[in-house]
């Protein structure tokens, strides 16, 4: 497939693996670039050093693009920048802040530049800052969403008709029909989270995994919005913020019940990352797709070559059995057509 996306980042479908935190190591970057993506590095969980390292094990296991996801607001964030010029990266997808100070400096670098929004309001922004293009992520997303809560399905045309630049949506898209869906309404790319964070190259806890796989609709919302809205599985913990924000609790209390090292622990989903992963010395392997919440093997998986020497050797299958899930699903990789319910 050829468009704006393709061209800009290098890559054989417009698919991007977002860069979340403590999920999107340098194995799934690199499994997904491996399959025609675009993988992303969440460098909001790490030390630039950490960064160096999951750059440099990335690019011994794909020759392909891959990229680096920067919260601008991050404590780290001018260091992460640094380290990202300094390991020729060259692609950025910057969040939560203002692109507008960083863009010129990693285009002077050679990187191109993707900033995620929530609204039109904000692409406007973005394409005036000269990113080359912007993410639409709608109220859906999971992990931290903007403030406007507007859907994807509203806010994706909605951007389209803002800006000029490519555009790529994000935000409950998890299949090939939600891919379709995002191209009616004016994308060129789309951004997956939760899809990714569900693989075997996923960094995150298998209980995290497995809890994901078991939820039904409604079974996450969006809390914290005095702090930063966040989509929470409703849990205890969750009714507890429930609880405190319907009687008008504040900033200071619940930043008080969140407690510190809370997300990095995954408690808020009782499940624990696991920071092991995120240094081991293991090629990745390729799955690019998540076991079916009833278990067992999907008919999609990509098989692994034995013996490889390293991960170019494990390629996903660009091609899904599943046809009935896009017109032509020749033309996506398998864990875009495969028809297994990932994002709830």
């Amino acid at each position: 497939m050829e468009n704006r996306i393709c061209s800009l980042f290098g890559i054989r479908y417009p698919i991007v693996a977002g860069g979340m935190i403590w999920c999107s190591g340098w194995r799934l970057a690199a499994a997904v670039s491996e399959a025609g993506g675009l993988g992303l590095i969440g460098s909001g969980s790490m030390t630039p050093d950490l960064l160096r390292e999951h750059i440099r094990r990335c690019r011994e296991a794909t020759r392909k693009p891959f990229g680096v996801n920067v919260p601008l607001m991050y404590r780290y964030a001018d260091q992460i920048i640094e380290t990202v010029i300094e390991e020729r990266v060259p692609v950025v997808f910057t969040s939560a802040g203002n692109p507008k100070n960083r863009t010129a400096q990693l285009h002077e670098a050679g990187c191109k530049v993707a900033h995620v929004v929530s609204s039109s309001k904000f692409a406007r922004k973005s394409e005036e800052a000269g990113v080359d293009a912007v993410v639409a992520e709608g109220f859906e997303a999971g992990g931290h969403n903007g403030r406007e809560e507007t859907p994807t399905m509203v806010l994706t045309p909605h951007v389209r008709r803002a800006v000029r630049i490519p555009l790529l949506a994000a935000g409950g898209i998890a299949t090939g029909r939600g891919m379709l869906a995002a191209f009616a309404l004016g994308a060129e790319g789309v951004q997956l989270g939760t899809r990714f964070a569900l693989t075997r190259e996923s960094s995150a806890s298998e209980e995290f995994k497995r809890l994901c796989l078991s939820l039904e609709e409604g079974g996450t919302t969006l809390a914290l919005k005095k702090l930063a809205p966040t989509r929470l599985v409703r849990n205890d913990f969750c009714r507890a913020v429930e609880e405190a924000e319907s009687r008008g609790a504040t900033a200071e209390e619940l930043s008080a019940l969140l407690g510190r090292g809370r997300p990095k622990q995954g408690e808020s989903s009782r499940a624990t990352s696991r920071k092991a992963n995120w240094r081991s010395d293991r090629q990745p392997r390729c799955s690019a797709t998540c076991p079916p919440a009833g278990g067992g093997r999907p008919a999609d998986r990509p098989r692994i070559r034995r013996g490889a020497a390293d991960a170019r050797a494990a390629r996903p299958a660009l091609n899904a059995p599943d046809a009935s899930n896009a017109p032509d699903t020749g033309r996506y990789p398998s864990f875009i057509t495969s028809s297994m319910p990932i994002s709830r």
